[in-house]
């Protein structure tokens, strides 16, 4: 069943991430005709689509799975200052950088990028954070509960968050450095992101209402894409995206989260900050996050459903314990699918949690309950693909 289309544009953006397809409305339509049948995940095989995107070519994808904060007041950065993992105080003004929030045990609550631009005042700025849509409620309550006296409001936005990439003049005129900001002042806020791939040079930005008209007419010309090529150049940039499957469930450095400069070991007390410190220092790190890929494999629906953030990864020599568990995961271009694969065969890349030793061993794979009853489990290999950074091994002499 077809969605009814809306006439709000900002409306019809929040949807090109619905598993249903739709038609654009009239004001939109020179954005191309954007019929997908989109599970995310699942897009790249089994999109239907009157233009399959092309490597290399220019883009851009609504991330509905993004949500946009602000902390405002005299206080904002002194209060984030006591809560984050990265140092907030040191951070230029629109410059973005990555950082964690931390349960008292050191566990990720939330990845975010953050950023700071002027306030009304030279003793205020906003900061703007940017974190997974599914954990925004809780994240805002819980960043209330310590606020107590401090003169910082926390507050969810409207605005919508897009990407764009490829040979798009007409959008990326703004500062190339990497994580800069450009345009703050306008309410259509432009991000340089170095992500990998594809989207090796790309723009996030964060529009409001007010500034939406603007982005509509620079994207005009652009053929639409799944939110799915954004989490695909995530996985291969290396990092990681705590969602409500993987909550709490890891120390910054189990994510490499220090190696793309989401922690700051020299900043002062925040929650968690003595386990992460001691996770640093003390001991050697037997676990930390690896890219890997699945070949083209043919999966029934069921199949496809399960392979998603959370799940457990195993080692072939392992039959009562797994290993590890996924952090990321996202469905590869069918373009990229050897060429002897079945027709509706489909591959994964996915960012894994495991021991060092296990990963220089090989042998991890992925363990699938059968959608036939007594039917036996699908054992579908994993294979070790390269991250742009150098992962400490621990094991090595």
């Amino acid at each position: 069943m077809m969605p009814t289309a809306s006439s709000s544009p900002s409306a019809a953006l929040a949807n090109l991430s619905s598993p249903t397809a739709f038609t654009l409305p009239a004001e939109l339509q020179a954005w191309g005709s954007c019929a997908l049948q989109n599970d995310d995940w699942d897009f790249w095989p089994h999109a239907s689509t009157p233009a399959a995107p092309s490597v290399g070519g220019a883009g851009w994808t609504s991330l509905p799975h993004l949500s946009h904060l602000t902390v405002t007041g005299a206080d904002a950065v002194s209060f984030l200052q006591g809560q984050l993992t990265n140092d907030v105080a040191l951070l230029p003004l629109n410059q973005a950088q990555w950082t964690g929030y931390c349960s008292p045990k050191g566990r990720l609550l939330a990845t975010m990028l953050l950023w700071k631009t002027a306030g009304a005042t030279d003793a205020e700025s906003t900061v703007h954070l940017l974190a997974d849509t599914g954990l925004v409620s809780n994240l805002i309550k819980r960043l209330r509960m310590y606020v107590l006296r401090a003169k910082a409001t926390v507050s969810q936005t409207d605005d919508l968050i897009l990407a764009s990439w490829g040979n798009l003049a007409a959008i990326t005129q703004h500062n190339s450095q990497p994580y800069q900001v450009s345009h703050p002042e306008t309410g259509l806020q432009c991000l340089a992101m170095p992500l990998s791939g594809q989207l090796a040079s790309s723009s996030l930005w964060v529009a409001s209402q007010t500034a939406l008209p603007a982005l509509v007419s620079a994207l005009q010309d652009t053929p639409c894409q799944a939110s799915a090529v954004w989490r695909l150049a995530l996985i291969g940039a290396g990092i990681a995206h705590i969602q409500a499957a993987t909550q709490e469930a890891f120390v910054p450095q189990i994510v490499n989260y220090e190696l793309i400069g989401g922690v700051n070991f020299k900043k002062g007390c925040y929650p968690g900050q003595e386990v992460v410190a001691r996770s640093q220092y003390l001991g050697k790190l037997k676990r930390r996050m690896y890219r890997y890929a699945t070949p083209p494999t043919r999966l029934s629906s069921t199949e496809r459903a399960a392979i998603s953030a959370g799940i457990d990864v195993w080692h072939t020599g392992e039959t009562a314990q797994p290993v590890g568990r996924v952090v990321n995961v996202a469905a590869t271009q069918r373009a990229l699918a050897a060429p002897a694969a079945e027709p509706d065969s489909v591959a994964y890349e996915l960012l894994l949690e495991i021991p060092t030793e296990l990963h220089h061993q090989g042998g991890i794979e992925l363990r699938l309950t059968a959608p036939v009853a007594d039917a036996p489990t699908r054992r579908v290999a994993l294979l070790p693909l390269e991250l742009p950074y150098t992962v400490p091994n621990p094991t090595a002499a």
